[in-house]
């Protein structure tokens, strides 16, 4: 009986198999297609975290036939939660590596801090600092003429005494 069952069961070759279970004809079969009616769309695609929204993942990995909002197609991003550091970002003075180089402020110039011993906003260029930040005492603007008093920098109101 078992025979007679047998026989009377047409054998599937592997290639119509393949063809029945690739409906749309792009090489990919199912479960693996995406999209089984639609020859355009495949297997679906390794997607790296990308928690800060930057467009640029992460070492995180998954798998799945479409992005989801937190995911992109590309990796390399450093510091994943800095939307402000990936792959190709602009690099700062700020002692960290943006653009995820291995190199932090490479081609950045830091800018020159003048020390105010005054205090008045105004610093002098016999005393200067060149960092990403200002060490205390220091601030951007040189030009002060006497920064010993306060009272006398580049915005001091000078009138002609008659």
């Amino acid at each position: 009986m078992l025979v007679a069952l047998l026989a009377s069961c047409a054998l599937v070759s592997e290639a119509d198999l393949a063809s029945r279970l690739d409906l749309d004809g792009d090489g990919v079969g199912r479960p693996a297609d995406c999209d089984d009616g639609d020859a355009t769309v495949g297997a679906a695609a390794t997607w790296f975290v990308d928690a800060d929204l930057d467009g640029y993942g992460g070492t995180g990995e998954l798998t799945g036939c479409a992005p989801d909002e937190g995911v992109s197609a590309i990796s390399g991003d450093c510091d994943d939660a800095n939307p402000a550091t990936f792959p190709g970002a602009a690099e700062a003075c700020d002692y960290e590596d943006n653009d995820c180089d291995g190199v932090a402020d490479n081609g950045v110039e830091p800018p020159t801090w003048y020390f105010d011993g005054d205090g008045d906003g105004y610093g002098t260029g016999a005393t200067t600092d060149v960092s990403c930040e200002p060490s205390a005492g220091y601030v951007a603007t040189s030009g002060d003429c006497n920064d010993a008093d306060n009272s006398l920098n580049p915005e001091t109101q000078w009138y002609p005494d008659l």
